[in-house]
């Protein structure tokens, strides 16, 4: 579109209103514009113009008589005035005095509107300041003219008031029918308290419906309203886009708001002397003074008030002498009186000094001390003046409403509900500087109301008030909008002091010790706390939360974990004495070594805190630590290792053991603590869906306890710390088992987004609350979908609740659930919802615990820990160190080699003895055998004896028995016998007389019965009974005697026959042996018949087949001999190749070609040390590569290099599925075309169907391939990636997401990304087989090479496709034909001849592999040919000689390049090759097309200068780096006679420009030179010096001819043209090159002097000490040339230097005979160069290179040379112009070999001169001018705003470099923005960098030598080894 003709369209805009002169008018009000936007910040286009000519139309139908020119200066700056800057106005006014010269203005008027602002103004309390009034106005007056305008100022300035003024203003007009105005309908929204789809309206991407937003609402009400009210829109809320710098608000009349005396002066001492924890305004602070004051004002009341209790105290004290009071309540009136200077103190105190840094307050006391002295005496002196000029309005704010409010939010009814925010200002700022979730909170405290977010309407909140917290701005604190600030009185709280914390948490320690400890031990309650205070505060101190180390941030929630692990600990488990003292300050130390040393992240930073650990026991426990471990170490000082066997727990007791009650003890025997734990495991196992093979290791038994721990206590959560597979959540898992909690992990699967998870965080959160069921929330990183995840687990951690997270139904459910238990548990507890809710809460707090599983790498670690305080705050820390892990498991491994050594000894042992058993258990069961036999026997005459006894033995026992029941009287009677029976009576051997007498005399008698005998006597009656039973017994015994000697006969003629037998079976078995011996020699004979007799069957038939095999395969034994030996070699070195394939596999993919090779010569070398067998040049794809699956591989895309098979290889043979980093495309390419007959499917993460297509290809076998993935990976792959599948029903099944899908072992998954060089974690690292895919030069020039000859030729790259397909397919061919022999011959069975069917098929397998070998011969050859013909394409690499030469432009580029390309051209061509080069190569085509002496400077000639100047005529030096003209200037002074005091000179700086000026004057009338040097200090003196230059000395009447003024200035914008334009320029920049810098040398004052020269008595070693002095000084100075290469700091070496270091050398040469080369290196390097060296490190390069130079060697050898090539030497003493001869002959660009550094050095600073001169060239094109017009005052104005901004960014740069300064040491969080700035100063200029850790320039480590070595060609950089 073409820019429209502004003066056209005003003119006829004009014409159209009735104006005459329109045509100058437009002409006027357009240049007004464009001399107004040359101001960059004022941007005026159409509207504007149309403004002003609305605002003159308006204006000439108001005052038809009004001059024209009048009406359109009034209508410019009635539009314009309100927007300009305060600073712009006199410029706005100089501008239309231009355009409008001699129109004044007549005063306005505004009548009626002026009355009723001032009455509205009344109204609302407010001072009717003219300036604001005049504010109002011109809102009014725009309002008129635009329909759409903004108001821009600073907080506090009256914007939102002067809205609200003019709209009652309005309404007022209205209603008094004036001015036809009428009421105002407005809303105020805050664009950045909602979101932009709530601002305007949103679609709804599924339903397809439009929502509209507040905006369109409103706009559609007012639209269709029908009144003739004023609808106002206000935007309240920052702007987003770049807008004009904020208006500096006038406020002198609020300053009389109070005292005059009072607050002036402590803001006055506040700003300059104190300093704000908050940034704030004076205005800021008085308004927050006013609050105080205000509340304060509002408690008095006078009893008898005659104005009411409505009105305050203010008003009323107008007429405190005419009205209110009397004599008798003067002495009321003192009261108050005191009452308002007290308040007034209090509020001053409270408002101003609260918001003062902790440095600030003690000078702020001793004013207010001052000060409140000073007022007492004025008040009790009887001095008014405490209200002078002090007026105060009762506040009525006025609340209009329009329309029926439906919803008025707020609490119950007379009462206020306090919302407490904390972190206020933690939220981040957004791309233009606002922070949302305040302008939230800003929009209610503003404007009383916030939208409802479903139908955009109006919800006004009541009786609310904001408590708001935060930290100093800084670290990660953003600094909130003054917009809010100013809403809040600031009070800054300091640090608590160590007697504050002590005092907190002593009581707690005294109760816990009150509860049954012994009272010796109560001390410690005291002890304790002051040691946890003493470790805290030097924890602070030392252990800073550096960027490396964020998390070390502690706070007195620290603390208090400390004591909370105290208290665990009951008084029964404590023993008395001095092993009770040493139990609790081992406790002591396991505390704070949980709570403060979990979280150290290295050695150094433990071995400090043990060391405070122990001074703290030393000090506050009066005990030696070692004392307090006797137990554990005899002998030895205490070490931090052995702090790790300190144990407290209560997890010794097994769950199974109910009855045993847990306690919190210290747990001292390793070994059951380890048994303990992994009967826990083997529990866990039992139960378990997914059991853990867990190794209890110390590192393991560590972290448990640590976990366990914290789940002892309530609201415990960790922050568990470590990369990927350091057993985080492992340990969790069984923690939580042994603490018998549930363990809750979220199932992150692709569409897992926030509803999702505030499901499962209901779910979580009612079990703990609700159900109260002890539960472990499991959260690790990688499930962190939405950064919004972490906002709610902050919540949580902070509150235990999250708000909005319940619907009512659900909040209804839970409020009742919590009611039912508090009445059951009789809680004395008011049952309302809030303290219900509460109670709800408290639950969480106590059940829940958050084990937060996050890994430190990267940025998102810090970032994380910045944004969300609580998860350092709330957390317990707890490290995973791997090292740790590491450095147990290297130490078990020598105690695991000397276990399995005692084991396979002890296992011979057992060996040995086994043997002896076995032949002793023979023995032995031989022996049994035999007793058993005979223990048959025995038994069997045993029970037989038995049976005959046991007819007797009853009797006898019966008669025995009643022989037992004999009485006394019975034993009475019984001694009256003569012969009684005895007890001991001989049964067995009874003689036959008696047993005969007795059966024959008792037994046949009938009255020897016992029946019959117990009634004569009852002892008489057992005696019967025994008889009798004895003659039974011996009947029985007669019976079996003899049986008894009839079995021992039998048993003896038995032990005969069976002596007999076994000779007789003897003699037989030897019979049969010889028979069975007989048989088989028989059998052996028949059977060697019958094998010969088909021998000779098979041998004809193997003749036969065996001229048919070789006939088959001749020729092949020299192919297959060839085969087998590398087969064979292959065999011999196959461990080792296949351990080094491995190795390759796992841990080479991510990596690069060169340092593959790299590694693999290593691994060979320690292969070959460990005498592994390896093969002498080791390939992956010798070892694990076929050369059929390769050719085809690269005939699907693969690129043919060695580097990309490799990766295939890895690919195919890794066991975890590839991630392939692939920038150029490669492996996609390759694998699309690999697996496309499979049905490949390829897919990414971010399609909506990934993980249904993921879960077919799953199911059905298919490969996916998985692209353009980014460093992190979703959280759904994790059980894909790990393979986690698990059996059901015999089949395997995987999760995926909620979904489980069974799992094929056809599936394969490739996954691959675009990016660069992505950083993925370790998490990342161990879960998949990452491969470096990016292409090769190889295989980039190959494809290049298929390019260009597809291009060219494409009939021929078609052909070596085909030949390539052909040659593959054959090769596949041959494969399988030698396959196929193979498996005949392996699967034959003896003898081949004898195979007919393997025959046959070798013989056709033959004629076969013969076809495809002849086939292969063919293709070879044509491919040759082809590729012969390709190669004719490869000479455009030839380009690389000249790339790698060090001089490539004196090289000819290549035929036909050569010829065809002109000079020029081929300067264009090196520029795109070596664009170094460009330099020597222009030099050389300015000296070719124009002369050599362009390229040289020529030498500089004072005397052609000063022949062209005259007195008038200022001689301008132009000061360069390292040039200094004074000396030249002062010797050519004593040649013209002008030496001495007819030369005075003078440096220009503070205050020099009067005196200057004076003797300018003076030398003038004297006819003298002056010298005026560093004019570009005196830049504010410069105009007075242009006026001098053109009024005095050109005055001939005042100024001698002789007179000459001499000035030097650095280039500078400041000086004056004039003097440029008039005066003679000279400049004398520094040399550019080694032979220039000699040369000015040479040519310059002292040694061009030839008395200087030749003033010394040894002139041979005199010429050659100058000659190597003045190289050392042009070597020094070209070294800055190459950056931080050559001086750490660029120093400005100058030719006074040089001076005064020949000077003393001529001097030492003249007065010693032996040059005194010690001092003359210590006063040239150490004082005269060495004075300007700042650095150490550049000193000792400086004195280094000077001993070079200044040496024996120096004047004893004839050529002393410089550099190794010899170019640079001493020249033969001669002439001075000999020298100079030899100077000129010297290369124009040095080496960088003469400085001593690598060829590669000339890159850099080659570079940097290049694109030095391209950007030279490009500023010197001509451009045209955007200012051409130039007013004094527009451009006093230009430099008052550029200053401003400037001003405001130095403040910025100071700010940002003193917060990193801060953040590197740790005394504040390093934010983000931080972070950015850091790592931009970073890759600047700096010595050392951190960004892949340290490098080198100029040089390279040598990792074989371990010391520093030259650089390789071309490379610039190079990285140091990680030094630990």
């Amino acid at each position: 579109m073409m820019v429209p003709d502004y003066a056209l369209i005003a003119e006829i805009s004009l014409y159209s209103m009735g104006f005459v002169n329109a045509r100058i008018l437009a002409a006027k009000i357009v240049a007004m514009y464009r001399l107004c936007s040359e101001q960059h910040h004022y941007d005026y286009g159409m509207r504007a113009v149309k403004s002003v000519l609305t605002a003159a139309g308006n204006l000439k139908v108001r005052y038809p008589e009004e001059k024209e020119e009048v009406l359109t200066l009034r209508s410019i700056t009635d539009v314009n005035l309100p927007k300009f800057l305060s600073h712009d106005i006199p410029l706005f006014d100089s501008i239309i005095s231009d355009l409008f010269p001699g129109i004044v203005l007549p005063t306005r008027h505004h009548g009626n509107l002026e009355i009723t602002i001032r009455e509205i103004m009344h109204g609302f309390s407010l001072q009717p300041s003219p300036w604001f009034i005049e504010k109002v106005i011109q809102i009014y007056e725009m309002m008129l003219v635009r329909h759409g305008f903004m108001l821009v100022g600073s907080p506090l300035g009256g914007k939102t008031c002067a809205l609200k003024v003019l709209a009652g203003v309005l309404e007022l007009l209205g209603v008094r029918g004036l001015m036809d105005e009428h009421r105002v309908q407005y809303v105020i929204i805050n664009p950045k308290a909602i979101s932009m789809s709530q601002l305007y309206g949103s679609f709804d991407p599924v339903s397809h419906e439009w929502s509209d937003g507040i905006l369109a609402n409103v706009f559609r009400e007012h639209a269709t309203s029908l009144t003739s009210d004023r609808k106002w829109c206000i935007f309240d809320g920052p702007v987003d886009a770049v807008w004009v710098e904020n208006l500096n608000t006038v406020l002198d009349d609020n300053k009389k708001m109070l005292c005059n005396w009072l607050l002036p002066p402590c803001l006055d001492f506040v700003q300059k002397k104190c300093n704000l924890m908050v940034q704030s305004s004076p205005m800021h602070l008085t308004v927050s003074m006013l609050k105080i004051y205000e509340s304060l004002l509002a408690e008095i009341r006078f009893t008898e008030d005659p104005i009411g209790e409505a009105e305050e105290i203010f008003p009323a004290l107008k007429v405190v002498d005419e009205k209110c009071f009397s004599s008798m309540v003067q002495k009321e009136v003192e009261e108050v009186t005191n009452h308002l200077v007290a308040y007034a103190f209090f509020s001053v105190v409270w408002s101003i000094g609260g918001m003062l840094d902790p440095a600030s307050k003690p000078r702020w006391n001793d004013l207010s001390v001052g000060v409140c002295s000073f007022a007492c005496r004025i008040v009790l002196d009887g001095h008014p003046g405490l209200c002078t000029g002090f007026t105060l309005y009762p506040s009525r704010p006025m609340i209009k409403t329009f329309g029926r409010r439906k919803v008025i939010c707020g609490t119950q009814q007379g009462k206020r509900v306090c919302v407490f925010v904390d972190d206020l200002n933690m939220p981040a700022k957004e791309k233009y500087g606002a922070q949302p979730p305040v302008e939230l909170l800003r929009q209610w405290i503003d404007h009383g109301y916030w939208f409802d977010r479903t139908d955009t309407s109006i919800l006004p909140v009541h009786d609310m008030s904001i408590v708001a917290a935060m930290a100093p701005p800084g670290g990660g604190r953003q600094a909130v909008t003054p917009r809010c600030l100013r809403h809040f009185n600031i009070i800054a709280i300091d640090t608590f002091s160590e007697e504050t914390m002590k005092t907190i948490f002593q009581p707690v320690m005294d109760w816990h010790f009150s509860r049954g400890f012994d009272i010796s031990l109560k001390r410690y309650s005291r002890i304790l706390v002051w040691a946890t205070t003493e470790v805290y505060i030097q924890a602070l101190e030392n252990f800073l939360p550096t960027p490396a180390k964020s998390h070390y941030i502690f706070s007195l929630r620290d603390f208090s974990r400390v004591i909370q692990g105290l208290l665990l600990l009951k008084p029964d488990c404590v023993p008395q004495g001095i092993e009770g003292d040493h139990k609790l300050m081992r406790l002591w130390i396991h505390e704070v070594y949980r709570v403060f040393c979990d979280r150290l992240v290295d050695t150094q930073d433990r071995k400090l805190f043990f060391h405070i650990v122990k001074n703290v026991v030393q000090k506050q426990f009066k005990e030696k630590i070692n004392n307090v471990f006797n137990h554990m170490v005899i002998g030895r000082d205490l070490s931090d290792d052995d702090i790790r066997t300190l144990f407290f727990g209560d997890y010794m007791s097994l769950k199974s053991n109910q009855k045993r009650k847990k306690a919190y003890n210290e747990i001292t025997d390793m070994n059951e603590l380890k048994n303990t734990i992994e009967r826990y495991l083997d529990e866990f196992n039992q139960t378990s869906k997914a059991p853990m093979d867990l190794v209890m290791f110390n590192f393991v038994i560590e972290h448990i306890s640590r976990i366990s721990r914290i789940l002892k206590q309530p609201s415990g959560h960790a922050l568990l710390v470590g990369i990927g597979g350091s057993g985080r959540q492992s340990t969790t898992r069984l923690t939580a088992f042994m603490a018998e909690t549930e363990v809750f992990q979220v199932s992150i699967q692709k569409t897992y987004t926030l509803p999702e998870w505030k499901e499962d965080l209901k779910k979580v959160l009612r079990g703990a609350g609700q159900n109260g069921t002890p539960t472990v929330f499991l959260f690790a990183d990688h499930q962190i979908k939405d950064e919004a995840f972490l906002e709610d687990i902050n919540m949580i951690l902070n509150t235990g609740d999250i708000p909005n997270l319940y619907d009512n139904e659900e909040k209804r459910i839970i409020i009742e659930k919590i009611t039912q238990l508090a009445t059951a548990g009789k809680a004395k507890l008011e049952l309302t919802p809030a303290n219900t809710y509460s109670k709800f809460t408290e639950r969480i707090q106590q059940n829940l615990h958050l084990m937060l599983v996050f890994s430190p790498i990267g940025e998102a670690f810090r970032n994380r820990l910045r944004h969300f305080p609580a998860l350092i705050n709330c957390c317990t820390i707890d490290w995973f160190q791997i090292s740790i892990m590491q450095q147990e498991l290297t130490g078990l491994k020598p105690l695991l080699m000397e276990r399995d050594q005692e084991t396979e000894e002890l296992l011979k042992v057992i060996a040995d003895e086994t043997l002896e058993v076995e032949v002793v258990k023979r023995v032995v069961e031989a022996d049994e055998e035999t007793a058993n036999k005979a223990a048959q026997e025995a038994r069997a005459i045993k029970v037989e004896c038995e049976q005959k006894l046991s007819v007797a033995m009853p009797a006898l026992n019966d008669a025995i028995t009643a022989l037992d029941t004999l009485k006394a009287s019975d034993i009475t009677l019984l001694k009256t016998m003569q012969n009684p029976p005895a007890g001991d009576f001989d049964k067995d051997n009874i003689p036959v007389k008696v047993i005969a007498h007795i059966r024959r005399d008792f037994i046949s008698s009938p009255e020897f019965q016992p029946c019959v005998i117990r009634n004569v006597s009852s002892a008489c009656e057992g005696l019967c009974s025994w008889v009798r039973a004895i003659e039974v017994y011996d009947k029985v015994a007669k019976i079996v005697a003899p049986k008894r000697r009839k079995l021992e006969e039998a048993e003896a003629e038995l032990k005969i026959q069976m002596e007999k037998l076994n000779k007789k079976r003897s003699e037989l078995t030897e019979i049969k042996s010889k028979l069975d011996l007989l048989q088989n020699q028989l059998s052996q004979k028949l059977t060697e018949k019958k094998q010969l007799e088909e021998s000779i069957k098979q041998t004809e038939l193997k003749l036969e087949r065996a001229e048919k095999l070789i006939n088959g395969l001749g020729g092949e034994k020299e192919r297959w001999t060839s085969i087998s030996e590398h087969l064979e070699a292959t065999y011999q070195n196959i461990i080792g190749d296949v351990l080094l394939s491995a190795s390759v596999v796992a841990y080479l993919g991510p990596f690069t070609p060169e340092f593959r090779q790299n590694v693999l010569g290593e691994w060979l070398d320690m292969c070959k040390q460990k005498q592994i067998p390896v093969s002498s040049v080791y390939s992956l794809l010798n070892t694990l590569g076929d050369p059929v699956n390769i050719m085809e591989w690269q005939l699907h895309g693969l690129p043919r290099d060695t580097f990309s098979v490799d990766n295939a290889i890895i690919v195919t043979s890794a066991q975890r599925w590839p991630l392939m980093i692939d920038p150029q495309g490669q492996a996609n390419k390759w694998v699309k075309n690999m697996e496309k007959s499979n049905k490949l499917h390829v897919s990414k993460l971010t399609e909506s169907d990934c993980v249904r297509t993921l879960g077919n290809c799953i199911q059905f076998g298919n490969p996916v391939l998985i692209e353009n993935l980014s460093e992190e990976l979703d959280p759904i792959l994790e059980p894909l990636l790990l393979k986690q599948t698990f059996k059901q029903r015999g089949m395997d099944y995987i999760r995926l997401g909620e979904t489980v899908v069974q799992y094929s072992k056809d599936f394969k998954l490739y996954m691959t990304t675009r990016l660069r060089n992505p950083h993925y974690l370790p998490e990342v690292s161990v879960k998949v087989t990452l491969l470096n895919f990016m292409i090769t030069s190889v295989g980039l020039e190959d494809q290049l090479l298929n390019i260009v000859t597809a291009k060219e030729k494409p009939e021929l790259e078609e052909k070596k496709k085909a030949l390539y397909l052909e040659r593959a397919q054959n090769r596949k061919l041959l494969k399988e034909t030698e396959d196929q022999i193979l498996e005949v011959l392996s699967m034959s069975q003896g003898n081949i001849l004898e195979d007919e069917r393997a025959i046959d098929i070798l013989s056709s397998s033959k004629q076969l592999s013969l076809e495809i070998l002849e086939k292969q011969q063919v293709t070879t050859q044509t491919e040759k040919q082809i590729d012969e013909t390709r190669d004719g394409y490869r000479p455009l690499p030839e380009w690389k000689k000249i790339y790698d030469s060090s001089q490539p432009e004196k090289m000819s580029l290549p035929t036909p390049w050569n010829d065809n390309l002109s000079t020029f051209q081929s300067l264009l061509v090196l520029r795109c090759i070596r664009p170094d080069k460009m330099i020597p190569a222009i030099q050389q085509f300015i000296a070719v097309k124009m002369d050599a002496a362009y390229i040289e400077p020529p030498t500089f000639d004072l005397q052609h200068s000063y022949k062209g100047s005259r007195h008038f005529t200022p001689l301008i030096f132009v000061l360069s780096a390292g040039a200094d003209p004074m000396a030249l200037l002062m010797r050519f002074a004593e040649e013209q006679g002008m030496g001495g005091a007819n030369l005075q000179t003078i440096s220009l700086g503070q205050g020099q420009g009067p005196i200057a000026g004076k003797m300018i004057e003076k030398a003038a009338e004297e006819g003298t030179w002056l010298v005026l040097q560093n004019c570009h200090l005196a830049s504010s003196w410069l105009p007075e010096l242009e006026r001098i230059c053109e009024d005095i000395i050109t005055d001939c009447d005042r100024t001698k001819p002789e007179f000459r003024l001499w000035l030097t200035s650095y280039p500078s914008r400041n000086f004056p043209v004039s003097l440029l334009q008039n005066g003679i320029k000279m400049t004398n920049e520094p040399p550019k090159g080694l032979r220039a810098n000699l040369l000015r040398s040479y040519l310059n004052d002292p040694i061009s002097d030839l008395h200087f020269f030749s003033g010394c008595n040894k002139p041979e070693v005199w010429e050659k000490l100058l000659f190597a002095l003045c190289f050392f000084h042009a070597l020094i100075q070209e070294r800055r040339m190459f950056g931080s290469l050559g001086w750490n700091v660029p120093y400005e070496f100058n030719e006074s230097d040089l001076r005064i270091s020949a000077k003393q050398v001529q001097i030492f040469l003249n007065e010693y005979n032996q040059v005194p080369f010690e001092a003359l290196i210590y006063l040239t390097g150490e004082c005269n160069y060495g004075g300007r060296v700042t650095d150490d490190h550049d000193r000792r390069l400086l004195l280094s290179l000077l001993e070079n130079f200044y040496c024996q060697s120096v004047i004893s050898d004839d050529c002393y040379k410089f550099s190794a090539s010899g170019i640079y030497l001493i020249p033969r003493r001669n002439s001075y112009e000999s020298y100079l001869e030899y100077i000129k002959q010297l290369p124009l660009n040095a080496d960088p070999e003469v400085f001593g550094l690598h060829e590669n050095a000339n890159i850099t600073k080659e570079q940097k001169e290049t694109q030095r001169l391209f950007d030279g060239i490009l500023s010197t094109l001509p451009r045209e001018n955007r200012y051409p017009t130039k007013y004094s005052e527009s451009m006093n104005t230009v430099l008052v705003q550029e200053l401003l901004h400037f001003n405001r960014l130095i403040s910025i740069i100071r700010t940002s470099l003193r917060d990193i300064n801060k953040a590197i040491q740790g005394l504040i969080l390093m934010s983000s923005q931080l972070e950015d700035i850091f790592n931009s100063m970073i890759v600047g200029k700096v010595d050392g960098v951190y960004v892949n850790g340290l490098y080198m320039e100029g040089a390279k480590w040598d990792r074989k030598k371990h010391k520093i070595g030259e650089s390789l060609s071309k490379v610039l950089y190079d990285n140091l080894p990680i030094v630990s």
